[in-house]
């Protein structure tokens, strides 16, 4: 499962995991998340000159299928490097556990880049107005609490497991 996104862009290495990983979305399943144009602006790059050259990221991403916290450490340099480069303001320092939070994600990325098949993973709000023939949702026990005793309209939680379970043409899994 391939993400659509690592999470709120808090600073530049964020913008910057932000934009390899739209890329590498975008390669895949032909369509582009939203948080670029965010991204972009935080790492105060031209949009054009990132999208200029489809293999810039290629050497990143080939680290990065090793999987290891050594190849997502390698790899993330790599992309700090390669963005600053490009006209990028050179990275901060960040503190140590959030760079190894940053590695972190990095690695679970790298790990599912050496799986024959990639499918997307999104939040319910990113899969809104989408439809897929074939639907994993992961439940929460509170969910699966809500929909075994039935959902209410009134609760929101409950309106958005429903738009979740509703994006399967033919079936839906519990992952």
């Amino acid at each position: 499962m391939l993400p659509l996104a690592f999470g709120q862009i808090n600073n530049r290495t964020d913008a910057a995991m932000t934009v390899l990983l739209e890329r590498l979305v975008s390669s895949h399943f032909g369509h582009l998340p939203t948080r670029g144009p965010e991204a972009e602006m935080v790492l105060g790059l031209d949009p054009e000159i990132l999208r200029a050259d489809p293999g810039l990221f290629a050497p990143v991403l080939d680290r990065l299928e090793g999987g290891t916290p050594r190849d997502a450490a390698a790899a993330l340099a790599l992309l700090r490097t390669t963005l600053t480069s490009m006209g990028s303001r050179p990275f901060r320092k960040m503190k140590d556990t959030d760079e190894a939070d940053r590695i972190e994600l990095l690695g679970a990325l790298g790990r599912r880049l050496g799986t024959a098949h990639l499918i997307p993973g999104m939040t319910i709000h990113q899969a809104k107005g989408r439809e897929w023939a074939n639907v994993g949702v992961y439940l929460q026990p509170d969910e699966e609490h809500h929909l075994a005793a039935g959902l209410s309209q009134e609760r929101p939680s409950d309106r958005a497991l429903y738009v979740g379970l509703t994006r399967a043409k033919r079936s839906v899994c519990r992952v």
